[in-house]
């Protein structure tokens, strides 16, 4: 499934202002979490569960580690031709602020990634809070609303500073922000869509103002911008730090707590090695010095006689356009044609040739 209404932005590139032996040579998302996952897996398996093909990936300064473990995002299926994963440049450390992680000098430098992309819609997110959202719900009732922004919020089961609340108004609109959360407020997931048009317009109007963060920013127009407010009610666990850290880490091993089952989709695992046989390359076909060279050509390959399921989908019910067809009858596969077939001579030299003849006069009795 493509989503054709989204693209998608992740913000990366901020670090935590505690020292940690943990976060010295590495930005909060790529820590470890769970094992095997990292906390960057988080938000790229919600965009990639949602048909997100187009995600621009915002690096830090000490990028190393993303780099290693995200690669071009073949576990998300985003290493493709049209769309993908880009990793876009950002600023080394994010923004100054505690709880701003969508710097607007970030949004600006990379305003080509919006410029291109032909989706109406525009999913922000960061990597540091982790949920398991629906983002093709979230989409649709974005575009059911009409509103310009969509922010996610949850109520806040702690006190926490290094997050952002929001102050919600009549129909769901979203009046002020402020930095710190208390227990019950509704506390922002790092998480909203924004049209992309809209988002073309702040960066314009903005631009001067690159140094704040884009709600920051944008808090005085929020009544003319039309900000709405969407709902979760999943589990939500924010990583801000080592403390945050060890804490969210040790909630996994309490048995009264449900969280191995709803904390977050893990990511798609690694495709398998055992791919059909694509198209192969006839053996070359004699030919004399008089005539001229034949053209080469493929042959496709050839339609499995079971109806199994394929690697990475099922297999159809009956033939269609998209099908393998068979091979021609006067294709000649290259592991079963004999070796007489190639009559094109050898360009390389003999090893017994290139090597030079000792004379038997230099060699002398001692």
């Amino acid at each position: 499934m493509i989503n054709h209404k989204a693209i998608g932005y992740i913000t990366a590139n901020y670090a935590s202002e505690a020292t940690s032996v943990l976060l010295d040579s590495r930005p909060i998302a790529s820590i470890p979490f769970i094992g095997r996952y990292r906390l960057i897996d988080f938000p790229l398996s919600n965009m990639a569960n949602a048909g997100i093909k187009t995600v621009g990936l915002v690096m830090p300064g000490n990028y190393r580690s993303i780099i290693d473990h995200v690669g071009h995002g073949k576990e998300w299926m985003l290493d493709r031709k049209k769309g993908g994963l880009f990793p876009v440049p950002g600023s080394p450390f994010g923004g100054t602020k505690r709880g701003r992680r969508f710097l607007l000098r970030d949004i600006i430098a990379n305003k080509e990634l919006f410029t291109r992309a032909q989706e109406p819609y525009v999913v922000m997110m960061g990597s540091n809070i982790i949920f398991n959202l629906e983002l093709d719900e979230t989409i649709a009732a974005h575009e059911r609303s009409g509103a310009g922004i969509t922010m996610v919020y949850v109520k806040a089961e702690r006190s926490q500073t290094d997050c952002t609340s929001l102050v919600i108004g009549d129909a769901g609109r979203v009046s002020h922000v402020k930095l710190g959360c208390e227990y019950g407020d509704n506390k922002f997931l790092d998480c909203f869509i924004v049209n992309r048009d809209l988002l073309l317009q702040i960066i314009d109007r903005y631009a001067t103002s690159d140094y704040l963060d884009v709600f920051e920013a944008t808090e005085p127009d929020f009544s003319l911008i039309d900000v709405c407010s969407y709902e979760f009610k999943g589990l939500a666990m924010g990583i801000f730090d080592e403390k945050t850290y060890y804490e969210r880490s040790m909630e996994l091993l309490n048995p009264s707590r449900p969280t191995n089952s709803s904390v977050a989709t893990v990511r798609f695992l690694p495709r398998p090695t055992t791919r059909p046989r694509r198209s192969t390359r006839p053996a070359a076909m004699p030919r004399t010095p008089s005539s001229p060279p034949a053209a080469r050509s493929w042959a496709p390959c050839a339609t499995p006689s079971s109806r199994a399921a394929s690697w990475w989908r099922a297999a159809p019910a009956s033939r269609t356009a998209s099908s393998c067809s068979p091979a021609p009858s006067r294709a000649v596969l290259a592991w079963s044609a004999p070796s007489s077939t190639r009559t094109t001579p050898c360009l390389r030299t003999p090893w017994c040739a290139a090597r030079p003849m000792i004379s038997s006069s230099l060699v002398k009795d001692r």
